[in-house]
Formats: structure tokens, sequence, C-alpha cells
């Protein structure tokens, strides 16, 4: 008894269920184990990684030269504005209050509806109150708070894209 070639694919082929089955266990797998925002590791772990490759090397032994730790953020496609966020709150002051609280007007004359994003901006705000007394590294491994800190820092890039001069001749607003 010979076995089709076809008979063979059908049986070892993973239905649209199953696909999405397995990316939601190896989704939870990473997301498990990988925090938002790491607790300060040592540089010299991150050398250690990259000792094989010395142009990363010589970066880091720079990068030592001024700071003894960094943050690792969890590679989910918000890296970038996560990152920025958690750097831009640790130097919380009044004058990051205050160029927060002016960004709205930003969203404003991008003619974002007040609706969409105000949610999102509450939430910062909240976030903002907090940082006096507050532990950063628990607000941003927080999802809810840091997801929505994220979420406003993407509605901001994008309203600032929309009104940008430079931008604005290529985005018929």
């Amino acid at each position: 008894m010979s076995t089709s070639k076809d008979q063979i694919q059908s049986e070892t082929e993973l239905t649209d269920e199953q696909i999405i089955d397995l990316e939601q266990k190896m989704l939870q797998e990473v997301r498990g184990d990988i925090p938002l925002v790491s607790s300060p590791v040592s540089l010299d772990e991150l050398l250690q990684e990259y000792q094989g490759n010395s142009v990363f090397s010589e970066k880091i032994r720079e990068l030592s030269e001024t700071f003894s730790t960094y943050r690792k953020i969890r590679g989910d496609g918000d890296c970038f504005y996560r990152t920025f966020a958690y750097g831009l709150l640790s130097q919380h002051n009044s004058d990051t209050s205050s160029a927060l609280k002016a960004s709205i007007q930003v969203l404003k004359d991008a003619r974002f509806e007040e609706l969409s994003y105000e949610v999102f901006s509450d939430i910062l705000f909240e976030v903002v109150e907090k940082l006096p007394g507050g532990d950063l590294q628990s607000i941003m491994n927080n999802p809810e708070e840091s997801n929505a800190v994220v979420v406003y820092l993407r509605f901001l890039t994008s309203a600032w894209i929309k009104v940008s001069e430079f931008y604005g001749c290529a985005l018929m607003v």
C-alpha cells in the first residue's frame, strides 16, 4: 500500500486553528519569562554575551566608562516607545510634567478626537503623579499602565508627523 504525497502533506499540515494556538503558546512562553522592563543588569553580563564580537565588546566597554548597568526591555514591538518612556519618566521633574501636559495640544492640532486618546493620557498623567514616590520599574511592568503610556506616545508621534512641515507635504491631511 503506497501513500501519496498529497496524503502525507495533508496529514502533516497544521490547520489555521492549530497555527493560532501554537502562536499563542509561543507568545505566552516569551511573555512569561521576560518582564516588560528588567531590573538593572550589569554591563559585564552584556560584555560576556557579546565576547565573540569585538565591535560590540568595544562599544560596551566604552559604555561601562559612564554606566555600570542597563535595563532589558521586552522586544514586543513596543520596546522603542517603552524604552523612551522609561528614560523620560526616570528623569521626571516639573518640566517633564509640563511638557507632557502641553503635548495634548499637539494631539488637538492634529485633529485627533479627544475620545480616542483621553483614556491613555489620563493613565499617563496618573503615572506621572505616582512618580515622586513611586517605583517606576513596577509601574512600567504593569501592562495596563505601561501599554497606555506606549499608546499615548504612539498617538503623539503620529500627531507630530501629521502636523510637521517636514512630513506634512507627504501626508495630505
